[in-house]
């Protein structure tokens, strides 16, 4: 792969709905290297991402892998996946590449939506994430919902609770749940459009309404007709058929 050393993509493992471990095995036998694999979504080539990756010394031989979960994005479900094994060193500083493999990740029984985001960069505050899924008529939804906290809203704080009512339509979704805010009781309700048509840029949408109270929302009165932008987002939906 590089001067004085070999690597070779190895099959992935541990292959998810939105997450897999790509691995590899290679020698660096002429100084250290820095070890990482890139990953793309065989449809999109030119939507390349790359992990973390290691500094290995030289004069090391074994097997290397990551998890795409601990990089920058997750994966989305029912979706073929190219990645390769790629390192640099001073003979290589920008880097040479393995042979790519193949996988293709799992498809969820019904409709999901999950991931994280942030409204603003940096700030705990400006967090969110969501893991709701239901069957794919949206009955027996579940999971849980975390919001930013919302300078409008009284008390101010992170709303944090439980899932009680999914609806997807497309690249659309709506997230009803029951929590509380600053340890009083409320409920919210998120919508979210996953625009990530090109995969890498964080082009997604959402909003969300809070209310004091324990009545569960109705993911039926969502509306989408004004939209907060995303700094950063990791989130998909997934609209079973």
């Amino acid at each position: 792969m590089l001067a004085g050393c070999y690597g070779s993509t190895e099959p992935a493992t541990n292959v998810g709905i939105d997450r897999a471990t790509l691995t590899a095995k290679g020698t660096t036998n002429a100084g250290a290297a820095h070890i990482y694999f890139e990953y793309w979504p065989t449809g999109q080539p030119a939507s390349v991402l790359a992990t973390i990756g290691k500094d290995i010394p030289g004069g090391v031989t074994g097997p290397y892998s990551e998890a795409t979960a601990d990089s920058f994005r997750g994966l989305k479900p029912a979706t073929g996946y190219t990645y390769r094994v790629c390192g640099k060193d001073q003979s290589s500083p920008n880097g040479a590449c393995a042979q790519t493999r193949t996988f293709t990740t799992s498809t969820p029984a019904g409709d999901l939506i999950r991931g994280d985001y942030a409204t603003l960069l940096g700030g705990i505050g400006h967090r969110g994430a969501v893991d709701a899924h239901s069957d794919a008529s949206g009955a027996n939804a579940g999971g849980t919902l975390s919001l930013p906290e919302d300078k409008h809203a009284s008390p101010i704080g992170n709303f944090s609770g439980n899932v009680t009512c999914l609806r997807v339509e497309g690249n659309k979704a709506t997230v009803g749940a029951v929590g509380s805010v600053a340890g009083q009781p409320t409920t919210a309700l998120l919508v979210y459009v996953d625009n990530d048509l090109n995969w890498v840029a964080p082009t997604d949408q959402l909003d969300w309404t809070e209310t004091p109270g324990t009545t569960p929302p109705n993911c039926a009165s969502g509306s989408f007709t004004s939209l907060r932008s995303l700094a950063y987002s990791s989130t998909f939906v997934y609209d079973a058929p």
